[in-house]
């Protein structure tokens, strides 16, 4: 049986607080990466218990839902759904090379 990756889709931007809620949508190897407008209209209980979310991070003013070798296909569901600013898959292997082209930028 398929996933139903649209259904996992409007439950995840009904409880972040809504497509208006979204400032922007970036996803990596296993998570998606919401820029929230107000963090508090993020049910995080409820997301964590989702069937196809691993855990819920908040990190770096990112609210962090981690979804694992399925997140191109549930990001795609939202884009797909929604009318969030999505941005390209970041290159991030791990949070240093973030670090580091931050920490670039900051000296440019």
């Amino acid at each position: 049986m398929a996933k139903d990756y649209k259904k996992l889709a409007k439950d995840i931007i009904e409880h972040i607080g809504g497509e208006n809620n979204v400032a922007q949508l970036q996803y990596c190897m296993t998570r998606l990466r919401f820029y929230l407008k107000d963090e508090s209209k993020a049910d995080t209980k409820y997301l964590k218990s989702l069937s196809g979310i691993v855990t819920v991070m908040k990190a770096s003013g990112q609210y962090q839902v981690v979804i694992g070798s399925d997140v191109g296909e549930v990001y795609e569901a939202i884009m797909s759904v929604s009318n969030i600013n999505g941005e390209p898959t970041l290159n991030t292997n791990n949070e240093q090379n973030g670090q580091k082209s931050y920490l670039i930028n900051l000296l440019i």
